[in-house]
Formats: structure tokens, C-alpha cells, sequence
């Protein structure tokens, strides 16, 4: 911005911006959102739930599922809102009743006009006589397993056998079924321990439980012509032990009556060789009747891990990366992907806390209003919108509204952009965006506030050669657009800026620096004031 038009700027009327009064420091509420997962759907997806939870319950075992989302993008929260639909949850019934209860209050709370959101919960949907036996497994926390499917059969064993105790009456197992099926699941993952620690790492066929049964099961013909090979004996034992667990009629065919449905959670989170080793038991083991996983994952995030431990590649990325897909494309029948968000900034108002006292609600609907005018200053995935409400609260809160009011505040003629009806909330916006997303910016505002205007305008507003010239001021923000329109020498606008990209998992940096762009009337002291402390 150039210093004619600040000295020339008039004073703006502050009398008409609503600030919070000030409070003191310890009475500040935190964000009452977390991270957690949830029953409560906001997000629109319980349709997607009864759409895989139908799929689960008709299908002809054995079959593998995949739920695809980004990170942050409410995984863990489907794969409980789908276990909720399938079987009720017996084991966490007091965490579903909190979970209803907390349900009801937003509800409440939308129909009184004070919460943008309504939400659902899942219902089970098959009976008691009829729902599945449902296994609940986070692959992270045994990435460190030599074999994680043998950390998979041993929480099989024991929920099963919860399971089966609890629904004993619909079941019609005795103690001694029970008794054995568990032993049975027992014997079982001895085995399979024992199977994958000889000889892994000890073959050049590869590396793996691929490799150990390859080279177990050539031993094993060799020395006993007309017996199974150790994989297929493992998994008819493990079918028969499931079989009683269920209280299966033998007459049934697979995929009648009751099943077993195993969900893994945090597959993506874990190490590039525990997850292909547990894909590989997934694959070798557990492919049996009456019996269906569900993966949730970064469906990308798996394809790199495979393609950085499944041998035979190495060194050709191209070639492993094909193999990759190949592979889950065979390990999984279908893949549902969960859809992002489309109402951004709905939901950000709806993760801000409930005090209006600090925060009313014309302050809300400014901020939702400009987040309308600015599409994609937020990426459209949950974890994010709710982390950066958690920002937008601390600096509509924390900053002393007195300080900014007695700062001198200055007007430019010339705007029409909208963010020029709320240039404060504007400011807000921007300073949240960039302490959350641009951190590296921030840093520079905090240390160079004199300059950081002049040369935002000089960057926005350069076309030609001059476009590609860096700004120190601006270093670590990704510049990736084409200008369609150059500035206007008259009223100064921004050039039409069109992204060749948006950044999916920071916002969309030229979103903010439009906003930047609309808010450069604030003076330093200002801007100094509004830094969070």
C-alpha cells in the first residue's frame, strides 16, 4: 500500500463495530471441541453408513471394504457411526448413551435458532437375532508387531468371545462351544506367530509373510505330499472356530445368517512395512467364509506403503507404484469414499463455542458472510475446520478490543470488495488464517508489521515479468496462478487471479491474501494489538 493513501485515509467509525467487552484472561472459555471421534454425524454421511452397512450385511463373504478419507477427514468417526448400525455397540453402550444425550442438546439448541447444524445419529438397523458379530481393531498401535495379524487374531479371540457370551441367548451357545472356539482361536494365533517368525527375512523370495508361506508351504509338500499347506489348514480351522461362534446352522450357505465383521482404524497411520504386513495376513489368513472387513484409509498413503515394501520393485517407482493399486484393487472388492465438505463455513460457526456473551450472533453471521465471499480460505476437511474455530476463538477473544479501539484506524475510499463491510472481522480472518495455515507468514508479521502491506500490494498487484519476482516478506507461500486481468490503474483492485491449484490441505492461499489485500487499512499499532500474546 503506498503511504499517499494512508496519510490522505480518514478515520473510520469504530462506534459501529461490535467488539466483545473485555473480560478477564482466566474467564476466557476454550474450545469445547476435540478431536475425538463420534457417533454424531454433522457432516451429512449417515447415508454413506447405511449404504455400507447394507453392502457389509448382504454380501457374500468373504469380502474386504475400504473407507477412503484424508487424514482428518472423520475416518475413525464413520467406522464407529457404521459399527453403531451393524450390531448397536453392546460393548460401549454407556459412550452411546452420552454420545444420544449430546445428540439431543445440539438439536435442541438448532431448533432455538442458536446452533447453524443439525445432526443425526446411526441407528442399528438389524435385529438382535439378526445383527453381526463386530470386531474393533486400531492397526497403529500394534505397528511394531513382527506379525500384526497375529495381534488382529488375538483381539479376535477376545471380543468374540465377549460377543458371543453377551448374545448367548440369541446364539444358543454352550459354555463348552464358547470354551472351544476360543481355544481353537488360540491354537490358531500360536501358530500363525510361530509360522511368521521362521523364516521371515530368511528366503530370497522376498520378504514377508508372502515369503515365509511360499517357503514353509514348499517344505511342508515336499516332507507331507497329500497334507494342506499351514495358510489353508489355518484358515479352515479359523473358519470352523467362527462358525461356532456364530451358532451358524451348517445347512446355511455362505453369506446367510449372522457374520463376522472386523474394522480396522488407523491403517494409514502406521509404519509403510507393518501396514503391508498386516494387508498380507489379511490376505493369507483371514479370507474366509461369514467373515468381512472394513478398512478406514488414505487410500494414497497405502498405495506408497506397498509400493515401498512389496518386493520386486524397488528402485522403479512408476513399476511400483502400478503394482501397488494392482494390489489393493485384488485385496479390496470396493472402495467408498468419504465426500468432504461442502458448507465450510457453516460448520466453522458451528465449532465455535456456545458463549454468545463473548461472541454474539451478528458477530457470527459477519464472519460466516465473509467466509461465503471467500471460498476456500478453509480446507474442506473436518479436523482442520474444527482446529482453525479453535484459532477464530482465540482471536476474537484474547486480543484487548480497547487497545485495537484507541489504535488509529484508517478508511480507503476505493474498496468495494465485501470484506471492506467488515474490514475488523476481515482482519480477524486473516490473522487467524495465517497463524493456522501460513505460520511461516505470521512470523514475518509479527517481526516486519511496517512493510508487510506495501509488499503484499506490490505482489498483488505485479503482472508481466515482474510476477515471478520473490518477496522476502512472503517466503514459504506457494504462488501457483495465472493473472487473467491485470490491475486497474483506477480504483487499484486485485488482478483476476485465477489458482491453477488449491491447496486441499492448508486453504487456498490466494483466498487469504485477498483478504490480506481488503484489510490493509489496519496500521501497525493494530495489527501489533491484535497479535496473539
Amino acid at each position: 500500500m503506498s503511504r499517499e493513501v494512508l496519510q490522505t485515509a480518514k478515520e473510520w467509525p469504530w462506534h459501529e463495530i461490535e467488539i466483545a467487552p473485555e473480560l478477564p484472561r482466566y474467564h476466557l472459555p476454550m474450545s469445547t471441541h476435540d478431536d475425538h471421534a463420534t457417533l454424531i454425524d454433522s457432516l451429512e454421511r449417515i447415508s454413506l453408513v447405511d449404504k455400507l452397512a447394507t453392502a457389509v450385511m448382504t454380501c457374500t463373504p468373504p469380502r474386504v471394504y475400504g473407507a477412503h478419507g484424508d487424514w482428518g477427514a472423520g475416518k475413525t468417526s464413520f467406522l464407529h457411526q457404521l459399527h453403531r448400525t451393524l450390531d448397536g455397540m453392546p460393548a460401549r453402550s454407556d459412550w452411546v448413551h452420552r454420545e444420544e444425550q449430546q445428540h439431543q442438546a445440539i438439536n435442541c439448541k438448532h431448533t432455538a435458532g442458536s446452533h447453524p447444524c443439525m445432526c443425526t445419529v446411526p441407528r442399528q438397523r438389524w435385529s438382535k437375532e439378526e445383527d453381526a458379530l463386530v470386531v474393533w481393531f486400531e492397526a497403529w498401535r500394534y505397528q511394531h508387531e513382527s506379525a500384526p495379524v497375529v495381534a488382529l487374531l488375538h483381539e479376535m479371540r477376545g471380543q468374540l468371545g465377549w460377543l458371543a457370551r453377551a448374545k448367548n441367548e440369541m446364539l444358543k451357545l454352550t459354555e463348552v462351544t464358547i470354551r472351544s472356539a476360543l481355544l481353537q482361536l488360540e491354537q490358531i494365533a500360536k501358530f500363525a506367530s510361530l509360522q511368521c517368525a521362521n523364516g521371515v527375512g530368511s528366503t530370497n523370495k522376498g520378504a514377508g509373510l508372502v515369503a515365509t508361506v511360499v517357503d514353509q508351504g514348499e517344505r511342508w509338500e515336499r516332507e507331507h505330499l497329500a497334507e494342506k499347506l499351514p495358510a489353508e489348514a489355518i484358515r479352515e480351522q479359523l473358519e470352523h472356530a467362527v462358525n461356532q461362534l456364530l451358532g451358524r446352522d451348517a445347512q446355511k450357505n455362505p453369506g446367510e445368517g449372522r457374520r463376522v465383521v472386523v474394522l480396522v482404524d488407523d491403517l494409514d497411520r502406521c509404519e509403510p512395512q507393518a501396514t503391508y504386513r498386516l494387508l498380507e495376513g489379511i490376505k493369507i489368513y483371514l479370507s474366509i467364509p461369514n467373515c468381512v472387513f472394513v478398512l478406514g484409509m488414505d487410500q494414497r498413503i497405502i498405495e506408497d506403503a506397498i509400493a515401498e515394501s512389496a518386493p520386486g520393485a524397488k528402485g522403479e517407482s512408476e513399476v511400483a507404484r502400478r503394482r501397488a493399486r494392482e494390489y489393493l484393487e485384488k485385496l479390496f472388492q470396493e472402495v467408498y469414499h468419504l465426500p468432504i465438505i461442502h458448507d465450510v463455513p457453516t460448520h466453522v460457526i458451528a465449532w465455535l463455542p456456545d458463549n454468545f456473551n463473548l461472541v454474539p450472533q451478528n458477530t457470527r453471521d459477519a464472519i460466516k458472510s465473509l467466509l461465503v465471499d471467500y471460498p476456500g480460505c478453509i480446507p474442506a476437511n473436518p479436523r482442520k475446520i474444527k482446529a482453525f474455530a479453535a484459532v477464530l476463538w482465540r482471536f476474537l477473544t484474547e486480543p484487548n478490543p480497547q487497545q485495537i479501539k484507541s489504535a488509529a484506524f484508517l478508511k480507503i475510499p476505493e474498496y468495494r470488495e465485501p470484506a471492506a463491510k467488515d474490514p475488523y472481522l476481515a482482519l480477524i480472518l486473516v490473522m487467524a488464517s495465517l497463524y493456522h495455515f501460513h505460520p511461516e507468514a505470521y512470523r514475518v508479521l509479527e517481526a516486519h508489521t511496517d512493510g508487510f502491506y506495501e509488499e503484499l500490494w506490490q505482489w498483488c498487484t505485479r503482472t508481466g515479468e515482474d510476477k515471478d519476482k520473490d518477496h522476502g516478506c512472503l517466503a514459504g507461500l506457494e504462488r501457483a496462478f495465472k493473472i487473467a486481468k491485470p490491475a486497474s490503474a483506477g480504483d487499484n483492485p486485485l488482478p483476476e487471479m485465477r489458482p491453477l491449484y488449491a491447496d486441499y490441505s492448508r486453504g487456498n492461499v490466494l483466498r487469504i491474501q485477498q483478504l490480506l489485500y481488503h484489510a490493509r487499512l489496519f496500521t501497525k499499532a493494530q495489527i501489533s494489538s491484535m497479535l496473539l500474546k
